[in-house]
């Protein structure tokens, strides 16, 4: 008759062990993502300042020289291959009074991820240099060395002579 009891204590103590298994595994494991199904698309953290100086081209030879400015209000945009669902439309500002244009991020994206940065010469100008850029693999960051691993140019120029 000891036996029976025995096995009851024994099934009790085996069916703890079992759920604290699975609530370990879930913990480590942590929160889902919101309740996001798995897409099969992971990604990293893209982070990136993209940098345009749009300037006068007096000479036509590509190359802003200390006498030509920066071009006021010229388009500039950034267009990701891989981009998101809730935001497919590129990325886009113009530049300052100083002829330069900024688009930064920190935010998660596809590891394969490229940009594509363009720039749309003003009515009256024609370009000196290319007005498309890339593609460049968005920079991801190594959590160890904070070096970015595929970097884009600090700064894209943009000659543009007025005709």
């Amino acid at each position: 008759m000891l036996n029976k009891p025995n096995r009851f204590i024994k099934y009790i103590i085996g069916l703890v062990v079992l759920v604290a298994v699975i609530i370990v595994v879930l913990v480590l494991l942590g929160p889902s993502d919101s309740g996001k199904p798995f897409t099969g698309i992971t990604t990293v953290t893209c982070i990136y300042t993209v940098k345009v100086i749009a300037f006068a081209d007096n000479n036509s030879d590509g190359l802003q020289s200390a006498d030509e400015p920066g071009i006021p209000a010229v388009t500039v945009s950034l267009q990701h291959s891989l981009p998101e669902k809730r935001t497919p439309q590129p990325e886009q500002t113009s530049t300052d009074a100083n002829g330069l244009a900024s688009l930064n991020a920190d935010k998660q994206c596809p590891p394969d991820d490229m940009l594509m940065v363009n720039a749309v010469a003003p009515s009256g100008y024609r370009a000196t240099t290319p007005l498309s850029f890339g593609p460049y693999l968005v920079p991801e960051y190594d959590s160890l060395t904070q070096a970015a691993q595929n970097p884009i140019p600090e700064v894209i120029y943009v000659g543009l002579h007025k005709n």
